[in-house]
């Protein structure tokens, strides 16, 4: 009986230990929504322009912004795309400081009108100093709410999961996505959304991004990317 009894709690010990395993056993986030089309010719443009907006490098984002940024640079340096993204992005920093700051001094709260402002300044001079760019894109990342059920989580475009024990259960969590600002040359914006990550920051890593890559490029470069798998 006490033999019983010793296997039965080694059993149970065992059970528990590789429910916890699972439960931290997650998935890349892939995109599931349809393509995202601009009103635009693909392949046109030869550099891609990206800048991240606030709070981007604050710490509740900035691992994810520099995974996310990486992940991108392997994308370009992959497909033959010229990349200036860090001169780019020091450029619309120096125009945010050239209007005093995207942050009010005294509350400490972004002001949108300067960041407008520092936004069509650093748009009108990279489209002048990229006479064949088509789009400038700018990311804003943002939290939201998530549900997953056993372990499946879908929202804004993209889907993730996580290894579970079989059965019926379900979760909320705080998920980081992106909003996806694409400037056309004629100063008309294209806005998107498209979810992230709904690890916590200690968990974004390089090459974790790189399905949402592509998602986002993919309707600038298009054709760059069909040529390369034909």
């Amino acid at each position: 009986m006490k033999l019983l009894s010793y296997l039965f709690i080694v059993f149970a010990v065992s059970a528990l230990a590789g429910c916890k395993t699972l439960n931290f056993t997650f998935h890349d986030p892939k995109p599931t929504g349809s393509q995202i089309v601009l009103p635009i010719e693909t392949n046109v443009q030869s550099s891609a322009i990206f800048i991240w907006l606030p709070p981007a490098f604050k710490n509740e984002f900035a691992s994810y912004t520099n995974a996310f940024t990486k992940d991108a640079d392997s994308y370009f340096l992959q497909q033959g795309i010229s990349n200036q993204h860090s001169e780019d992005q020091a450029l619309f920093n120096a125009n945010a400081a050239e209007y005093g700051g995207i942050f009010d001094s005294r509350t400490g709260r972004l002001d949108k009108d300067t960041l407008n402002l520092a936004i069509k300044k650093t748009a009108t001079e990279l489209f002048s100093s990229h006479p064949d760019a088509q789009v400038i894109l700018f990311i804003t990342p943002y939290k939201e709410t998530v549900t997953l059920f056993n372990g499946f989580g879908q929202w804004s475009n993209i889907e993730q999961k996580q290894s579970t024990v079989p059965g019926d259960s379900s979760e909320s969590r705080r998920a980081t996505s992106l909003r996806l600002n694409y400037l056309l040359r004629d100063g008309q914006p294209q806005l998107h959304n498209i979810g992230l990550d709904m690890q916590d920051e200690r968990f974004a890593e390089v090459g974790k991004y790189k399905h949402i890559v592509e998602y986002v490029f993919k309707p600038v470069f298009k054709k760059a990317r069909d040529n390369k798998t034909q």
